[in-house]
């Protein structure tokens, strides 16, 4: 019997080691690479997966962070359509000002894998305690 939370567990840890080491082929195995993938950050909408590809090469000539995920929150819709959101607070350590925010997948099963479908960013609010 397989385990679907399992499973995106370990496809989350491989997205964390991906982004924090710049692994562009790693990312492009867990995405769905199709038209229809939909990437929204910062109000704006990414229509199709060659879109996102190309932000996230721009993103890696920048350089790379320590990238973590934490607060983790995995929910499996079982039956026939074998889909799970994910959702979930990312930060980059040792910055207060790049890579943070309230992180959210959609994601599908094809065949024997769990694919990223959908993935919404939305960056960290200002720090409660700064606002003293």
């Amino acid at each position: 019997m397989t385990d679907p939370a399992g499973e995106i567990r370990h496809l989350l840890n491989r997205y964390q080691e991906a982004m924090s080491s710049g692994d562009l082929t790693t990312l492009c195995d867990l995405h769905w690479q199709d038209h229809r993938f939909v990437h929204v950050e910062d109000g704006g909408l990414d229509s199709g997966w060659g879109t996102y590809e190309d932000r996230l090469k721009f993103r890696f000539e920048r350089g790379t962070d320590d990238f973590h995920l934490t607060n983790v929150r995995i929910e499996v819709f079982h039956g026939k359509f074998g889909s799970a959101i994910a959702t979930w607070e990312s930060f980059v350590a040792g910055s207060s000002s790049r890579g943070g925010g309230t992180v959210s997948f959609v994601l599908s099963r094809m065949g024997s894998s769990w694919k990223i479908v959908a993935d919404h960013h939305a960056p960290a609010g200002p720090d409660p305690g700064s606002a003293r």
